[in-house]
C-alpha cells in the first residue's frame, strides 16, 4: 500500500484512467493504482463514458472508500460518438507533475511501477515520456505473450522509432509523462477514433523517451469492449481508418523539428497505402480516396501520391491480367 502520504499536499503524478463497460476489470485497475508504494501522493482521475453495465457503481464504491484519492468524471452523453477524445478531458484537469495512464481493462502488475517512473523523471530532466514492455493477455485463445520489449536494457529511445512504432510501440498503461499545456494537443485531437499513438509522439517531440526494461503491467486483449474487439468488424476498422488519418493529417503541425517531421510525413504515407489495400469492397475504398483528397491539408502530397500509385497499380494489374487472359485464350485455341 502507499506509504509517506499526506492528504494535504499536491499530488506529483496523476493517474488517468478511461472505462466503458468495464465492469468485469475496472476493480483489478483501481486496485493495482491503490497499492502502488510510494513516498509521494498521488491522485486517480477516472472518467467513465456513460457505460451500460455496473462499471459506474464500482467506482462510486473505490471514489466513497478512498475520497481524497480518487477523483470521478461521470459523462452525461457518451463522449467518444460526439467526436471527444476521452483522455484529453482528463489531462486537462490532472495536477501532478507527471500523468500515468491505465485503462479500465487494464492494470499494473508491479507496486513499485509508479516510484521506478518518478525516479527516471527526477535524474533525466530531458525526458518526456517513460514506458515499458506488457504482459499480453489474449482472452479468447487464453495465450500470454510480452509485448513491446524492444531493448534488453534501460536505454533512450530516438522519436523517430517512436513515430514509426506505431501505436503499439508503447503500451498504453505503461505510459507516464510529463504533464505539460495539452490545450492545443486536446484540440487537434477531437474526432480521432484513438489517442494514443499521437500523445506518445506528441510528448516524445517535446524531448526525450526513456525505456524502462521491465513488465509492471497486463494489457488485456479482446476484453469485450476493446479496440482489438470493434476491429473485428470491418466497416467500423474502415471508418476508423478515414479519421485516423485525418486526425494525423491536423497533428502534424504540432511537431517542430524538421526531421521528425519528414519521418511523419513517410509513415503516413506508407500507412496510408497499406490501409487501402486492407479496404476490400471497391465503392467504400472510393469514398476513401475521395474524404482524403478533399479534406486532407497538411499532408495533401504524399496522400495525393498514394492515390495515384493505386489507380496506377491498379490498372497495370488490370492490363497484364488482360494480356495475360487474351495469350492463354490463344494458346488454347491454336
Amino acid at each position: 500500500m502507499m506509504k509517506g502520504r499526506i492528504d494535504n499536499d499536491k499530488p506529483l503524478v496523476t493517474i488517468c484512467c478511461i472505462t466503458y463497460n468495464h465492469e468485469r476489470h475496472v476493480s483489478k485497475a483501481l486496485d493495482s493504482f491503490l497499492m502502488q508504494r510510494t513516498d509521494f501522493n498521488f491522485e486517480i482521475l477516472i472518467s467513465d463514458d456513460c457505460s451500460t453495465d455496473n462499471t459506474i457503481n464500482i467506482i462510486k464504491e473505490y471514489a466513497k472508500k478512498h475520497p481524497s484519492i480518487v477523483k470521478t468524471i461521470f459523462a452525461k452523453v457518451n463522449q467518444y460518438s460526439q467526436g471527444v477524445e476521452p483522455l484529453s478531458t482528463l489531462l486537462a484537469k490532472a495536477t501532478g507533475k507527471y500523468v500515468a495512464i491505465c485503462e479500465g481493462d487494464d492494470y499494473w502488475t508491479n507496486p513499485d511501477k509508479l516510484a521506478k517512473q518518478v525516479q527516471v523523471f527526477e535524474k533525466n530532466k530531458n525526458v518526456t515520456i517513460c514506458f515499458h514492455p506488457a504482459r499480453v493477455l489474449d482472452l479468447r485463445n487464453n495465450k500470454t505473450t510480452v509485448a513491446c520489449k524492444h531493448y534488453d536494457k534501460n536505454r533512450t529511445v530516438p522519436t523517430e522509432s517512436v513515430i514509426t512504432g506505431s501505436g503499439a510501440f508503447m503500451p498504453t498503461a505503461s505510459i507516464m509523462a510529463k504533464n505539460t499545456d495539452f490545450g492545443v494537443y486536446s484540440k487537434v485531437l477531437q474526432g480521432a477514433p484513438v489517442g494514443d499513438y499521437f500523445f506518445m509522439v506528441y510528448m516524445a517531440s517535446m524531448g526525450e523517451t526513456y525505456y524502462l526494461d521491465e513488465v509492471m503491467c497486463d494489457h488485456l486483449k479482446f476484453s469485450g469492449d476493446s479496440w482489438s474487439d470493434k476491429c473485428l468488424d470491418a466497416s467500423y476498422k474502415n471508418n476508423f481508418l478515414l479519421s485516423y488519418l485525418l486526425a494525423a493529417d491536423r497533428f502534424l503541425p504540432l511537431l517542430k523539428n524538421k526531421n521528425h517531421k519528414k519521418c511523419y510525413r513517410r509513415y503516413w504515407m506508407i500507412y496510408m497505402g497499406s490501409a487501402i489495400w486492407e479496404i476490400k469492397n471497391s465503392s467504400e475504398k472510393y469514398n476513401y480516396f475521395y474524404h482524403i483528397l478533399r479534406h486532407v491539408k497538411n499532408m495533401r502530397k504524399p496522400f495525393f501520391l498514394i492515390c495515384i500509385f493505386y489507380y496506377f497499380s491498379r490498372g497495370l494489374a488490370a492490363h497484364l491480367y488482360r494480356n495475360i487472359k487474351n495469350h492463354a485464350h490463344k494458346n488454347t485455341n491454336v
